[in-house]
């Protein structure tokens, strides 16, 4: 697809996270009369605990560039970021093999959802409530499961040495001795305490806000 023709994706971030994927694009399409193709909340991947971060599809329009401009949202400040795509292993949408991309692969498609020869838009299949994985055929779970045993594990770095800014090079060369067993004076090897940031206050809403979310809670459709 030319560059010229594809969605724009982006990260919206800082809004609560209790708050409805289904009502944040509401809102993008009242506020702003954005065009919406789709949204989805991030989720951390082990506790699938959500996250304050919303990525938004949009048509590419002219009217939808404008989000790249905005600063608020539901009464809130926000701001807009480039959507990153995953970090790691990229997988192929066609084959759903690892270490490849759609654009250059020259297998035959293979379906994620029923693992048959055919690209997964072409499926006619329901989806199963029991997967199959199309890598490694185990039941439980996808191709795209990062907890699959086929998934690419991260290559293990050897560990660097451990450098102590207050021994000199000179010292440990005149004294042949392994640098982790050298004493340092703890006086000026104290680091100063320092505060961390405090990240445990809780997103505020203005009271009508809550009361809209709270309504949309219970009632998305309406």
């Amino acid at each position: 697809m030319p560059r010229s023709e594809r969605p724009i994706k982006v990260d919206i971030r800082d809004i609560p996270p209790e708050t409805p994927i289904e009502y944040v694009k509401e809102c993008l399409i009242n506020e702003y009369n954005f065009e919406i193709e789709k949204g989805a909340q991030v989720k951390q991947f082990k506790t699938k605990r959500p996250l304050p971060i919303y990525q938004i599809t949009l048509k590419n329009k002219a009217k939808n560039k404008g989000i790249w401009k905005i600063n608020n949202l539901m009464l809130l400040k926000i701001s807009v970021k480039k959507f990153e795509r995953k970090t790691g292993s990229i997988q192929c949408f066609k084959c759903n093999l690892w270490h490849r991309s759609t654009a250059g692969c020259g297998y035959k498609p293979r379906c994620i959802k029923c693992c048959g020869p055919h690209a997964k838009n072409e499926c006619v299949e329901q989806i199963k409530d029991i997967p199959t994985c199309i890598n490694c055929k185990k039941e439980g779970h996808v191709g795209s499961y990062k907890g699959c045993e086929m998934y690419p594990k991260a290559k293990q770095r050897n560990p660097s040495k451990i450098v102590n800014p207050n021994i000199s090079y000179a010292r440990i060369a005149q004294s042949h001795l392994n640098p982790n067993n050298l004493t340092v004076n703890p006086e000026t090897n104290t680091p100063n305490p320092t505060s961390l940031p405090d990240n445990s206050r809780p997103f505020l809403y203005s009271p009508r806000i809550q009361t809209t979310i709270q309504k949309y809670q219970h009632n998305p459709s309406g």
